[in-house]
């Protein structure tokens, strides 16, 4: 019995592990694809696989990647100051990136889902480089679904950590389903503002209460006869 109420609360972790309900939520799509080679490719305003990109004015946001055959390139120098030697790789989510760049325009990706009724987690991964943290104005930027916002800034009180991956997430209820958007976007300052990377987003539903019990309670029934079984022999 106390290995079945062991599997039981071991199971509860894999169960808060819900699907992500984004389409490519770290960017590794045929639609951010670029030369074997390059570094980044630019995201001009457009569709994106099921991603859409908008930008204002001046540069685009870009596709970024860091492969260890260009060490001394500028964006390769910038990203392997991560821990570990640098932000990609499997475990850091594949080996792409939106990197958000402007110093005049505001950038924006995101992604419409239909969605049912209930409370939903979402968020993303973001990391400030370390040669955009030098420079002298803040960006703002926001995380949304539907009609909740996490807003923060680069640079100034509450900022991630320069060259380090911080993980933002909210939750939000939604009380009836329908077609809702996750969305980051990104707002410069001046002339010249700090820049910042997102990746790994995600949208999960969040398991009702209701859930937790039924399984503990089909795990129970399952030893309780396992058990009276067991005492018959």
């Amino acid at each position: 019995m106390k290995k079945l109420l062991m599997v039981a609360l071991a199971a509860l972790p894999a169960l808060a592990s819900a699907q992500n309900l984004l389409t490519d939520p770290s960017f590794e799509g045929a639609a951010f694809a670029f030369s074997p080679g390059v570094l980044w490719g630019p995201l001009p305003t457009g569709a994106y696989g099921a991603w859409s990109v908008t930008n204002a004015v001046g540069a685009p946001a870009f596709t970024v990647a860091t492969p260890s055959s260009a060490p001394t390139s500028l964006i390769n120098t910038t990203f392997t100051q991560a821990p570990g030697g640098g932000i990609f790789g499997a475990a850091n989510g594949g080996s792409k990136a939106v990197y958000f760049v402007d110093d005049s325009g505001v950038e924006s990706i995101s992604q419409t889902l239909a969605l049912g009724a209930g409370a939903y987690n979402f968020g993303l991964d973001i990391f400030a480089t370390a040669n955009g943290f030098v420079q002298p104005f803040n960006a703002l930027f926001s995380i949304s679904l539907g009609a909740t916002m996490l807003n923060g800034t680069i640079g100034g009180v509450g900022s991630p950590a320069v060259s380090t991956w911080t993980t933002l997430a909210g939750v939000t209820p939604m009380l009836a389903a329908g077609n809702y958007t996750f969305s980051f976007v990104f707002t410069p300052g001046e002339f010249t503002t700090k820049d910042m990377v997102i990746d790994r987003a995600f949208v999960t539903l969040v398991p009702e209460p209701g859930t937790y019990g039924l399984m503990l309670a089909g795990l129970l029934a399952v030893g309780y006869v396992a058990r009276r079984r067991s005492n018959k022999r």
